[in-house]
């Protein structure tokens, strides 16, 4: 079933392009939040426009959202109108700067027990309540929000998939499973993945995709920037026109095991106590092979510069022994060689391409500390 496309591995060991403007690192401390957060997505539109999503606590029954905004010089937080003080946000999406959409859960109605699902809608210049289905009995709330010039796709955490059309909500599956991936494309495709299966819209139906054998339902990668793409032991396989599409992994690198992914088709292989990141450029193969370095997450920007984000333990007494506590580190490829970005703050950073620049902005939690922190080179 799937379709083979033959490809020439082209391995590139280092020799990364470099731009001394986005070199530079600096830390952009967003406001201040409780002692206790939950950063759920970052969402970059545009130079002046990146936002945060998530929520923050007391105690394990009160909680707040967290939705915070960089417009390129400091941040802004907001209440979205219809949560107030009383909820979380779990997923962004945006079309542009002046359709970005935010989609989580409000506290638990006293008579029915269920949380009421809360989508909210920022048209450029302030945010508004966007009337969401009611929740149902197999568990309702909203978890995952895509959004695209023809209307609004969400994923509720029982599997129920609906679409916003400007003016109602259709259902269009029940699928009785939770959705923990759901992306809506310019083109009209929309993808989502559940445990089990993956489903894809056409711009006409949805229906359940096949995967090849050796692909893992858990690791198909679903992203606008890339489509729908896993990996296999033996390469790459994505999705176009209506079939998977392979492309070896180089010599070498065949039956490892992948333990790691990140967008952008980067594909982190084991195996024999060392590792590597791979990634198909769309002529060749990109290869960062060493032993230590990016464990978490890696990217690439328009410049040719290559960032990736490790972890950062650090052990701490704990009655009735001691126990480690987790955080990670920025650090860049160059040269063959991972080297560390200095005097940064360590945090769990997700990066994030600033679009129409060749800069990136890294957004996350301090395992350690739990402090929220943020940096960028823009």
């Amino acid at each position: 079933m799937a379709g083979v496309v033959a490809a020439t591995a082209v391995v590139v060991p280092g020799g990364v392009a470099q731009a001394a403007d986005g070199d530079e690192w600096r830390a952009i401390r967003p406001i201040v939040t409780l002692p206790e957060r939950d950063l759920r997505d970052v969402e970059a539109v545009s130079a002046t426009e990146v936002w945060i999503a998530g929520y923050q606590y007391s105690s394990a029954s009160a909680y707040f959202p967290i939705l915070q905004r960089w417009n390129g010089r400091n941040w802004r937080a907001y209440d979205p109108k219809g949560i107030g003080f009383e909820g979380r946000l779990y997923d962004l999406s945006a079309v542009g700067p002046n359709d970005v959409w935010v989609a989580g859960v409000r506290e638990e109605d006293d008579e029915t027990g269920l949380t009421e699902t809360y989508l909210g809608h920022w048209d450029g210049s302030a945010w508004s309540m966007v009337d969401a289905p009611p929740a149902n009995e197999a568990g309702g709330s909203v978890r995952r929000v895509a959004a695209d010039g023809g209307g609004v796709w969400l994923a509720d955490a029982g599997g129920r998939v609906s679409r916003w059309d400007g003016t109602s909500w259709t259902t269009h599956l029940d699928l009785g499973e939770p959705v923990y991936a759901l992306e809506s494309f310019a083109s009209g495709d929309a993808w989502l993945r559940t445990e089990s299966a993956v489903h894809h819209w056409d711009g006409t139906a949805w229906s359940q995709v096949a995967l090849p054998e050796g692909a893992l339902v858990y690791q198909v990668q679903i992203t606008e920037q890339d489509g729908a793409w896993v990996p296999t032991p033996a390469g790459l396989l994505v999705w176009g026109n209506g079939s998977w599409q392979e492309t070896p992994f180089p010599d070498g690198y065949q039956n490892r095991s992948v333990t790691g992914l990140s967008a952008g088709h980067w594909i982190r292989l084991g195996g024999g106590g060392e590792w590597s990141w791979l990634r198909w450029t769309g002529s060749g193969w990109f290869v960062a092979d060493r032993a230590s370095g990016a464990s978490r997450e890696v990217t690439a920007d328009s410049a040719g510069r290559v960032w990736g984000v490790d972890g950062v333990s650090v052990a701490v007494p704990f009655d009735p022994q001691q126990t480690r506590l987790h955080s990670g580190k920025l650090i860049r490829y160059r040269d063959g060689e991972w080297e560390t970005v200095s005097g940064l703050p360590r945090a769990n950073y997700i990066l994030r391409a600033i679009p129409g620049t060749d800069k990136t902005i890294g957004v996350g939690v301090d395992g350690i500390t739990g402090d929220l922190k943020a940096i960028t080179n823009g």
